[in-house]
């Protein structure tokens, strides 16, 4: 199985499609070097994906600037129609992550809420 998995592409492309990082970045307060270098992204990658001139990108080095920007694949790549429950769980997601690792009972009140959220339809 490859691990050569694109989440973003478009063959033979012959203009520019700009991705939403251009709309996120100034949003997070981060600049296109920074995102590179806090990702582990190459900067002439991020700034293609900026400009538009590459349409395509490995789904590890989206989850790594997703990461740096605290947003999801959708927010970042996406075509903007997140739906609620999306957005809800990723603000569990954020919630949860914030939380200290000795909160037992934080923890199990954002994962009861989460089952909720996931149940719903």
């Amino acid at each position: 199985m490859s691990n050569n998995k694109y989440i973003i592409y478009e063959i033979g492309a012959k203009k520019k499609h700009s991705t939403k990082l251009s709309e996120i970045l100034p949003k997070k307060g981060v600049r296109p070097m920074q995102l590179a270098a806090k990702s582990g992204v190459a900067n002439n990658i991020i700034s293609n994906l900026i400009s538009g001139i590459q349409t395509n990108l490995h789904l590890d080095n989206a989850k790594k600037i997703c990461n740096v920007l605290d947003c999801t694949l959708d927010e970042a790549f996406g075509d903007g129609k997140i739906d609620f429950k999306t957005k809800l769980l990723a603000k569990i997601e954020s919630e949860m992550k914030a939380l200290n690792e000795r909160d037992a009972e934080g923890h199990l009140w954002l994962n009861k809420f989460k089952d909720v959220v996931n149940n719903l339809k």
